[in-house]
């Protein structure tokens, strides 16, 4: 078995609905010892900005959808058999079985 896999979600993008989380996560599980999951907001904002959205409102849909997509993933991960303990801490999350949030 390969020991991690990394999976790098972004914020805003509409292939990361709940139900693909749950599918990349199950896949990952089955094939991998250790998962990584990566959903950074900096890069969303130079999104928006390049799509001409206001300055004042950059930094708060970056958040907002940044907080949705962790939302979704940790809706998946509750429910998923190998999450536990699920613990948030300064932009890292982690479980006994491995899971990690960066």
């Amino acid at each position: 078995m390969i020991e991690t896999a990394l999976i790098w979600m972004s914020a805003g993008n509409s292939y990361f609905s709940e139900s693909n989380i749950g599918k990349l996560l199950h896949f990952a599980d089955a094939h991998f010892q250790k998962i990584m999951i990566v959903s950074p907001e900096k890069p969303a904002e130079h999104n928006f900005r390049a799509a001409g959205y206001p300055e004042n409102q950059v930094r708060k849909k970056a958040t907002h959808d940044a907080n949705l997509l962790k939302n979704r993933a940790e809706r998946q991960l509750v429910t998923h058999r190998n999450a536990t303990s699920l613990n948030w801490t300064s932009g890292l999350a982690q479980t006994t079985r491995g899971w990690h949030f960066v």
